[in-house]
């Protein structure tokens, strides 16, 4: 009989530390083949609990149950005491830039939570959404601080802070205290009325917060009993308050408090520039309590007119009588002359684009516009005072209009320009002088008619310009030299030469045109002086560089123009003309037998007289009905022939020399015949 042994193991201690509102998951495992369970808590039947994992969420003493139903029945227990903590420790932490009495705000988080245990302190995983939290501020709740963190933006809330933090079946746990001192806000010191017989004067704090701590000082000693954030008095002196709260301490601003008069200012020195037209406004300020005013001009009281501002456009003398209606009477005057500017001065310019005989257009405008006076120098640029501008040419009135800017659009306006603005009370303001010439349109571009031969001949030279006010002057460039003036000239030596155009202290040049003499080379063909054509075949001959042509062959005319069809053996002559000029070209034709007996599958394209053309047998040639195609590389009919005169190719063949070979047929009677490819070589 052999002895069987149950094995059974879980993932658990024999005690374990369940956290509130956590859940411990126990799994099991075992060696059995057909295994049951059963798992008790505090030696009581769970309910449903037969598998081989089980979860817990409670505290107690938990027991499984592993049977063995195959063969003999065996059975092991497992049993695990799961404990809540004795006790939690809460532990909060302030931000690192955190510096008492110098940051404006703070931010205070949870940093831990530790599970103390009869075995040892376990730290709690965070977040735990079963854990709720209070802050408190010297052990009172801060209304909505229910976060895990809080920010303290304020000095009013300075003071001790712990995080209350609620887990299910324990009482509130509080953390460590931590203390904060934020910066306090500097408070500001103003006076309400003035020191004037037996009144007295409030002095008041911008900060009235009722957790602070105020002491008022006078001349830097304490004041007994001035504890609150306004102090009356009716003694004069330096006062400044000190703020405190906790360990944090701030201090405001000197206030001065003289027993003396009232006082007055205008916003506007003792003398200054009043320009005709402008308005300013004249604007008293004062110390005054409930103050009246009388305004004054060249001591003439100014009807209606008793607040503080005023609107002037008149030089004069002003005053303004400053009374104070609340506590003792106390009145106070100030005093400003406006005066009128001594002279003025203004200048103009053309735009920064213009450049004098190449710009087509230019606008003329203000750069500088002062009023002067013996102590001040004001700019009125870009004033709106409504002054009228005139422009004026050359002495005359040009253009009239309250706009600061001229334009001048064809060089018909050029000359010189000056601005005269009318201001009342002045004469006339002249400004500068600016000469405006603009560039002339015409268009200067030269042509020529006839030509130089090596015999004679001559070339005129010819502008389109017919304005009789421009002065037209030619010149040569190899001869450096003035060679005529008018709207043409005639040369008979080669050379370059161009045309100078003066015109109202501008110079303008035209192109340069080139003339050459024509030689005997002016007569160009497409083929060698000499070349060989097959018995029974042609070539076209192509001749350039005249106006017109006459063919000879053995000084008999047979063709005239500029292309002629060879065939015959001789001498050719062409004699071309061009204007006066008469050239002469020969070229040697020779005829030789056709002997192919074969189609020649190769041409050679170097005009060296063999091989220049595609020669096959005379059996094929000038023939009716014999036709002849070919094909290029990519099997495009390129020639097509009846009566094939072994002329191909022509000087137009074009053809890729990575694709050097074409292909043919030759057909009788409408039957292919012959098929084959030809290489073109060069």
């Amino acid at each position: 009989m052999e002895l069987i042994e149950l094995d059974v193991d879980w993932n658990v201690e024999a005690t374990e530390v369940l956290i509130p509102g956590e859940q411990l998951q126990i799994n099991s495992v075992n060696n059995a083949t057909t295994p049951t369970y059963q798992w008790r808590k505090d030696n009581v039947v769970i309910a449903g609990a037969t598998t081989a994992n089980y979860t817990v969420t409670q505290p107690g003493t938990y027991q499984l149950t592993v049977t063995e139903t195959q063969g003999c029945t065996i059975s092991e227990q497992l049993t695990v005491v799961v404990q809540y903590p004795i006790g939690f420790t809460v532990t909060i932490q302030n931000s690192g830039d955190y510096q008492s009495c110098n940051v404006t705000n703070s931010t205070l988080s949870l940093n831990s939570i530790i599970a103390q245990t009869s075995s040892g302190n376990v730290p709690v995983s965070l977040p735990n959404s079963n854990f709720t939290y209070q802050w408190l501020l010297n052990n009172t709740p801060v209304a909505g601080a229910t976060a895990s963190t809080h920010t303290i933006n304020n000095a009013t809330e300075n003071g001790s802070y712990k995080l209350r933090v609620s887990i299910p079946t324990f009482a509130p746990i509080e953390s460590n205290a931590i203390s904060i001192a934020l910066q306090l806000p500097t408070p500001v010191l103003t006076a309400v009325g003035s020191l004037c017989g037996t009144n007295t004067v409030q002095l008041n704090s911008s900060i009235t917060y009722s957790v602070f701590t105020y002491k008022w000082y006078r001349n830097n000693t304490l004041i007994t009993g001035a504890t609150q954030p306004s102090y009356t008095t009716n003694q004069a002196g330096n006062y400044h308050l000190v703020i405190s709260y906790g360990a944090c301490s701030v201090t405001s601003n000197t206030l001065n408090l003289e027993q003396n008069s009232i006082t007055a200012s205008l916003n506007f020195p003792a003398t200054s520039i009043i320009i005709p037209g402008e308005t300013k406004i004249l604007t008293v300020t004062t110390n005054a309590v409930n103050p009246t005013f009388e305004w004054f001009r060249n001591n003439a009281l100014i009807s209606g007119q008793t607040s503080s501002s005023i609107n002037v456009s008149q030089n004069g003398i002003y005053k303004v009588i400053v009374t104070q209606t609340t506590g003792c009477n106390a009145t106070q005057e100030a005093v400003s002359e406006l005066v009128y500017p001594d002279s003025f001065n203004v200048t103009i310019a053309a735009n920064s684009g213009y450049s004098l005989c190449e710009s087509d257009q230019a606008t003329l405008s203000i750069t500088n516009f002062n009023a002067v006076s013996s102590s001040e120098t004001m700019s009125i640029l870009n004033n709106s005072f409504g002054y009228v501008y005139d422009w004026f040419k050359e002495g005359e009135l040009v253009f009239s209009s309250s706009g600061t800017t001229y334009d001048i659009t064809s060089y018909l306006d050029n000359g010189s320009y000056e601005l005269r603005v009318s201001i009342p009370g002045f004469s006339a303001i002249i400004s500068n002088v600016v000469e405006i010439k603009l560039g002339i349109s015409d268009d200067f571009t030269l042509s020529s008619e006839g030509v130089l031969c090596e015999s004679g001949g001559s070339v005129t030279l010819s502008s389109e310009i017919t304005n009789p006010d421009y002065n037209l002057t030619w010149f040569s460039i190899e001869n450096d030299s003035e060679i005529g003036t008018g709207n043409s000239v005639t040369v008979t030596e080669p050379g370059n030469y161009f045309m100078t155009i003066d015109f109202d202290g501008c110079s303008y040049s035209s192109n340069t045109i080139a003339v050459e003499v024509i030689t005997t080379d002016g007569i160009t063909l497409n083929i060698a002086d000499a070349i060989t054509i097959i018995q029974g075949g042609s070539t076209e001959v192509i001749a350039s560089g005249a106006d017109n042509y006459t063919w000879y062959l053995n000084n008999e005319i047979i063709a005239t123009g500029n292309t002629f069809s060879v065939s015959e053996a001789g001498t050719y002559t062409i004699i071309g003309t061009l204007g006066d000029c008469e050239f002469t070209k020969t070229f040697t034709v020779t005829v030789v037998e056709n002997t192919s007996i074969v189609v020649p599958n190769v041409i050679t394209l170097n005009n060296d007289g063999i091989n220049d053309f595609w020669s096959i047998p005379n059996e094929y040639v000038n023939k009716e009905e014999v036709e002849v195609i070919i094909y290029s590389p990519k099997g495009k009919v390129v020639f097509r022939a009846r009566n094939y005169q072994n002329n191909w190719p022509n000087s137009t063949l074009e053809y890729a020399k990575t694709e050097p070979v074409f292909y043919y047929t030759i057909s009788e009677n409408d039957e292919i015949i012959k098929k084959g490819s030809i290489t073109v070589i060069e």
